[in-house]
């Protein structure tokens, strides 16, 4: 790799001969609000997306501040021009890397565009289907919890419970602690096609247009998100996604808004551990909106049928609900402190103007005083017409 400057972008060229081209960084100047970094593919092919995957990951590990590798994603997505692979920083954190003093107009115009079009209302309608099926997810009992229905058998949870899996989650620190994640059954999808035994294909419980695609714990087949964007086996199982749904609804149109890994604590979201910072490894598939809806339709018996919610981006969403917050409150801060300060001015130049009345009617004063003792002293010296009569 090597690294070349343009402007207030810096870029990583990939000198090896790889599907991926240069990786566009993200920007620290201050100068625009850019909390991505981003490559693009020639062709989207499981090769060239795990190639992307582990160029983009290395860059995180490289060139990142320890702070921004706390939560990030990998997204892939067609811009209608290219395909792009790129990952997306946690804007919290980004925002407060980048001292107040370089922060431009056009960097705070960035960001606020960022949060507007990060927080845009779902496209979601009172009259959209509802999930055909609403499944209830158990509890994770390895924390545990005595809840799980496993628990409640003759055998017990330890006989009948689904595989867990067993990777310790990474805290950052000397502590582990095994991740304990299970599948629910109900919520596979048997029909979609596997390109290998060793994944899973499943539904979101929430009933939202988002498929999980995961290794099968029950291979004992163990990994993270790092594994796994680096894995043409994933990524080739993640497209035959894609491509059995297009090839169902018999459409050109893409099916697919993006595929994205979550990382950190994004990728934790739904742990018991709030200090994990990895556990078990899946990938989303965000179906379109217009592809779940023609799906409902040409489907309705289907599991999948009537999951055309938009999946709520908790992690990225608080995070720019947050953002919004603070920037709110330094706005107001910032609005109350120029208040202050021009009441000051205000202030200063009222007692200006009012030393300076009174200077002027003092001299004022003065003047009246003098041309009236000036006036006195004529009328002595003027002679007395009696006295001149005489």
């Amino acid at each position: 790799q090597r690294r070349v400057h343009g402007g207030s972008r810096t870029h990583l060229q990939i000198m090896t001969s790889s599907p991926v081209n240069e990786i566009e960084m993200f920007d620290m100047s201050g100068s625009s609000f850019a909390p991505v970094s981003r490559c693009t593919v020639g062709e989207c092919t499981p090769e060239a997306l795990a190639a992307a995957g582990k160029s983009l990951l290395a860059h995180v590990s490289n060139d990142a501040d320890r702070k921004m590798r706390q939560s990030y994603r990998l997204e892939v997505f067609f811009d209608g021009k290219s395909w792009v692979v790129q990952v997306r920083f946690d804007i919290l954190v980004y925002f407060q890397l980048i001292p107040h003093e370089r922060q431009t107009a056009q960097f705070h115009e960035d960001l606020r565009n960022y949060i507007q079009n990060a927080l845009q209302p779902t496209p979601d309608l009172p009259t959209d289907p509802t999930p055909r099926m609403e499944h209830q997810s158990q509890k994770v009992c390895s924390f545990g919890d005595d809840n799980c229905q496993f628990h409640k058998t003759t055998k017990g949870c330890k006989d009948l419970h689904p595989p867990r899996c067993g990777i310790p989650q990474d805290r950052g620190d000397t502590r582990t602690k095994i991740c304990g994640f299970y599948f629910d059954t109900p919520l596979i999808l048997e029909d979609f096609p596997l390109t290998n035994g060793k994944f899973l294909i499943m539904m979101r419980k929430e009933g939202t247009r988002d498929i999980l695609v995961q290794p099968d714990l029950s291979k004992r087949d163990l990994h993270n998100n790092s594994q796994l964007a680096e894995s043409p086996l994933f990524w080739a199982q993640m497209l035959k996604v894609r491509d059995h749904i297009k090839e169902m609804l018999r459409t050109e149109a893409d099916p697919v808004e993006s595929f994205h890994l979550n990382f950190g604590r994004w990728e934790t979201a739904a742990s018991r551990d709030p200090g994990a910072l990895y556990c078990h490894g899946h990938g989303h598939v965000i179906v379109s909106r217009d592809a779940a809806l023609h799906w409902n339709h040409c489907f309705p018996d289907h599991k999948f049928a009537g999951c055309v919610r938009t999946p709520q981006d908790d992690g990225h969403r608080a995070d720019c609900q947050q953002l919004l917050l603070h920037t709110n409150l330094k706005m107001i801060s910032d609005l109350s402190q120029d208040l202050m300060s021009l009441k000051r001015t205000v202030t200063t130049k009222l007692d200006a103007v009012t030393t300076w009345q009174i200077d002027v009617t003092t001299k004022l004063d003065d003047v009246l005083k003098a041309l009236k003792k000036s006036k006195n002293k004529k009328k002595k010296k003027k002679p007395n017409q009696a006295t001149k009569n005489c």
